[in-house]
């Protein structure tokens, strides 16, 4: 006669099925994005990481990490966000491991696979009546979800990863708090979520959650649901007055351009909201198909909508549809109801519904939200029966639960599969920023920026790194076309133009690069490098005061611009203002302590002072970071 297992050897068996399957996640998570390890910095990455003075000074720029908005270090315009924590660990990465990308990726990697094992563990205990393979077959999904590659791959993205992670490891105190009523763990999920706001204020989302999260646990008690959920505005409280005595200012946005949020140029309401819906619908649709995939979906490759067009009808209808069933299925605590809500409640602050953020569409937006639809989704085929999850009290192999969902298992599988081989595909594209906007531009042929970001590449990168003058001429010549592709779809912008003036004094032609600098200035006063590399012009002109003059402009719209103050300083250093190269140069020095040329002009400039003690510092730092500046 069989021996049916006592509740002691259940439980033991489920809590080792549990740390398998954790495990699985885990590897899953690994080994889906490994192949990131061996990418460079791309996209993003240089705001916050390689051209970000505060982030290039290690340990010594941490303070002024803490103490400043998101991107200070990186460009002169007033900041609007505050993120500190990823920013704090990128200096700390560029200080241990000298700026080396693959620690960066390691992080990120790392970061994910805990995220995936965080989850499995948050939603065993929201859906804590269902059996353990519910939450495992959710966490897969995500895992394995192509959405996340730009999260994952891109190092910038360490704020979402962050974010979402110690939200869910607040829960998971949280829920510590709830099962044993102990106080200690509240404050560690308090903590958690002021954290998770440190690395991202999106979070705020999840003041919503918490109550959700209570009412399908069936808490009935309004009163408690509320008493409960409502330590999480402390950790809200705090972040918010640390932004504002920081930033002084409590907006989230900036002047946008067209360009970077398409509906800055909607020019009525109804334009407005017609396309933040069609965006929606966008949304939903890469939640559920996530192909083809792109780090940029700018103007005129997402364009305007108007009421009457059929994808904003299409899209209306199916959100209203949702609305409609997510407001019946509350009332029931259908579980599908609690993803629908999930997802609504996570996408409201980007989907520019109720403010304008910094961009119209981004995939890295989809990270949390998507998890909403995919426990819908799991949901959903539960309620139609096509698969089978007993309750948690009853415990069930593996093999049984293969048995029982044959169809549903090799569905799923090849779901997994799909999903697994366009992740790795897709991480392979961020290899580098030449190979990321290579393949982007087959895929968002109009969009303006991928286009510009594709020039810049073959304008730098390629060009510079050329074997011979016939290559370099090659890659000129490339570079002209995707620019000038660039302002054929959006002709206002004043970054392509600027670019095209470099690329014509790269041709010799310096009268059309003076032509395009001043197009560029034209579109946008403040356009500081137009002014610095015009500059140039006039510098090798032997026109030094115009150079003065429009190095000095530079650096009045951008006092933080590091190329300005040492063309500026070979300019004093020309004209034998050398105490003025000198202050220029320490500048220079200041907001890119890697540029070895500023050093050693340093150097020079002292020597012609006849303060060559004090020059040879200078010297040996500038030989330090380039051999071929070392003096013999």
């Amino acid at each position: 006669m069989k021996k049916t297992p006592s509740k002691v050897q259940q439980s033991v068996a489920q809590a080792k099925l549990v740390g398998y399957l954790g495990l699985v996640l885990i590897a899953m998570a690994v080994l889906l994005n490994l192949n990131t390890l061996s990418n460079q910095y791309a996209f993003d990455d240089a705001s916050v990481i390689t051209d970000n003075f505060l982030v290039k000074r290690g340990f010594d720029g941490m303070g002024d990490i803490l103490s400043t908005s998101y991107r200070f270090g990186y460009w002169n315009q007033p900041g609007t966000l505050y993120r500190p924590f990823s920013l704090l660990m990128f200096a700390a990465e560029y200080e241990l491991f000298d700026g080396k990308a693959w620690i960066g990726h390691f992080m990120n990697l790392l970061m994910y696979a805990l995220t995936a094992f965080a989850l499995f563990t948050v939603l065993r205990k929201i859906f804590s009546k269902y059996s353990v393979y519910l939450p495992f077959l959710i966490t897969l999904l995500f895992v394995v979800h192509p959405i996340h590659t730009e999260v994952v791959a891109n190092i910038k993205s360490r704020d979402e990863i962050g974010a979402f992670l110690f939200v869910l490891i607040s829960l998971i105190f949280w829920f510590q708090y709830l099962d044993k009523n102990k106080i200690i763990s509240l404050l560690y999920a308090l903590i958690a979520f002021l954290a998770a706001f440190m690395f991202k204020e999106n979070v705020i989302t999840f003041l919503a959650l918490f109550p959700l999260i209570l009412y399908f646990r069936d808490t009935k008690d309004w009163k408690s649901i509320f008493l409960k959920s409502a330590p999480f505005l402390l950790p809200m409280a705090l972040y918010l007055f640390l932004r504002w005595l920081i930033l002084e200012d409590l907006n989230t946005i900036s002047n946008l351009s067209i360009l970077e949020n398409v509906l800055a140029g909607a020019d009525t309401t109804w334009l407005y909201y017609a396309t933040s819906i069609v965006l929606l619908g966008k949304y939903l649709l890469m939640s559920l198909f996530p192909w083809p995939l792109s780090a940029d979906y700018s103007y005129p490759e997402i364009g305007l909508y108007q009421p009457g067009d059929m994808l904003f009808i299409l899209s209306l209808v199916i959100h209203a549809g949702l609305l409609a069933y997510l407001v019946y299925g509350l009332k029931h605590k259908h579980p599908e109801a609690f993803g629908l809500a999930f997802y609504f409640i996570t996408i409201s602050i980007v989907s520019n519904l109720f403010i304008t953020i910094g961009a119209s569409f981004g995939e890295r937006f989809l990270y949390v939200p998507v998890l909403g639809i995919l426990i819908s989704v799991l949901f959903l085929l539960i309620r139609v029966k096509a698969v089978v999850f007993p309750a948690s009290g009853e415990y069930q192999s593996w093999k049984d639960f293969i048995k029982r969902n044959t169809l549903f298992i090799s569905i799923f599988l090849l779901v997994v599969l799909l999903s697994s081989a366009v992740t790795i595909e897709r991480n392979s594209d961020w290899k580098d920023d030449f190979t990321l906007y290579g393949a982007d531009v087959l895929t968002c042929p109009n969009s303006t920026r991928l286009h510009h970001f594709y020039g810049l590449e073959l304008l730098q990168d390629k060009r510079r790194n050329a074997p011979d003058e016939a290559s370099k001429m090659m890659y000129l010549d490339s570079a002209i076309r995707e620019l000038n592709r660039a302002v054929a779809l959006y002709d206002s912008y004043s970054d392509t133009y600027e670019r095209l003036a470099y690329a014509h004094m790269l041709k010799a032609m310096p009268d059309e690069a003076i032509r395009f600098y001043q197009k560029s200035i034209e579109l946008n006063p403040t356009n500081s490098l137009a002014y610095n590399n015009m500059g140039q012009i006039f510098f090798e002109r032997k026109d030094y005061p115009k150079a003065e003059e429009l190095y000095r402009k530079a650096l009045s719209l951008n006092p933080k611009f590091a190329d300005a103050y040492f063309n500026l300083g070979s300019t004093l250093g020309t004209k034998g203002d050398f105490p003025g190269s000198v202050e220029s140069f320490k500048k220079a020095i200041e907001f890119d302590p890697e540029n070895a040329r500023a050093y050693y002009y340093l150097g020079i400039s002292l020597s012609n002072m006849n303060r060559i003690q004090e020059a040879q510092p200078y010297f040996d730092k500038a030989g330090q970071l380039d051999a071929s500046l070392k003096r013999k």
